[in-house]
């Protein structure tokens, strides 16, 4: 969507594309939507957009959306999950967080949501749980079969709905603000929506705050070079929209040239080493 070039479009015939997968850490609905949008005057068809979930330790696929049909989104409420860790629905259009069905766990695997060791119902938050046929069986060069009775302990959060995992984020990257759990990459996606910064650049994380007893929302930013907002203007528009998107405050804002974020090898941002750059540089700062 940010790359091609509207002569590239044109020259394009998609009407035989049938299945193109879509996973990450959370698969962003409107990301998804931009890219059906853009593409389907070239024959792109709304079935073949698949979200998914999946990871290395399973050999790859966990969860597929079903064929023939649209990507499903979920509107849930922020409060709800924030709060009490429960999908229930939006009380208005500012509480609305559209999240994208990871779909149903493929042919011999299976899926839990759980609290501890307990599970949980469909609609309420917890840990996802993996076991299967194509699971790992341990890490490379440690002890130990990394397993429990077969099941692998995946540090996603998430919760079902009519079967379908819906995948909310990394339970080590939680914000923890006024003891509410806030996920950064809806956070991250309102800031990177300001112009002049860089799309997927954008780094939400909580550092400590010993005078509340519970922690600041901290964001490290990319921006454009060829920005035509000063840096003070930038960082403004980054609280309010921020402020007006999703209810938050943001503490401390960073901002660093293009290639500070730091990313994993597959595109995903690296937010405890984000952390330890916006100390570092806020650090020099003062």
């Amino acid at each position: 969507v940010q790359r091609i070039s509207e002569r590239e479009i044109e020259k394009l015939d998609l009407s035989s594309w049938r299945v193109a997968y879509a996973g990450a850490e959370m698969v962003h609905a409107a990301g998804l939507a931009a890219f059906e949008a853009l593409l389907a005057p070239r024959g792109l068809s709304p079935a073949t957009l698949r979200p998914c979930y999946g990871m290395a330790e399973a050999c790859l696929a966990v969860t597929l959306s079903g064929a023939g049909t649209r990507f499903r989104t979920l509107a849930v409420s922020r409060r709800g999950i924030a709060e009490e860790g429960r999908a229930i629905a939006p009380e208005a259009a500012s509480d609305e967080w559209a999240i994208v069905s990871c779909g149903r766990p493929v042919s011999g695997t299976e899926v839990r949501v759980v609290e501890g060791d307990a599970d949980l119902p469909a609609g309420r938050l917890g840990e996802v749980l993996v076991r299967g046929p194509s699971l790992f069986s341990g890490y490379w060069g440690e002890d130990g079969p990394g397993l429990e009775a077969g099941w692998f302990r995946t540090g996603d959060l998430g919760f079902t709905d009519g079967g379908e995992l819906f995948v909310t984020g990394r339970r080590r990257d939680l914000i923890i603000l006024r003891r509410e759990n806030h996920h950064p990459a809806e956070i991250e996606w309102v800031a990177e929506s300001v112009p002049g910064v860089r799309e997927g650049r954008v780094a939400a994380f909580g550092l400590p705050d010993a005078g509340s007893g519970t922690e600041t929302l901290c964001l490290l930013v990319e921006v454009d070079r060829r920005a035509a907002m000063t840096s003070d203007q930038i960082e403004t528009a980054i609280r309010r929209q921020v402020q007006d998107e999703t209810g938050l405050a943001v503490a401390r804002i960073a901002l660093v040239g293009p290639g500070t974020v730091p990313l994993t090898t597959s595109g995903k941002i690296q937010r405890g080493e984000a952390r330890r750059i916006f100390l570092e540089v806020t650090t020099l700062d003062q």
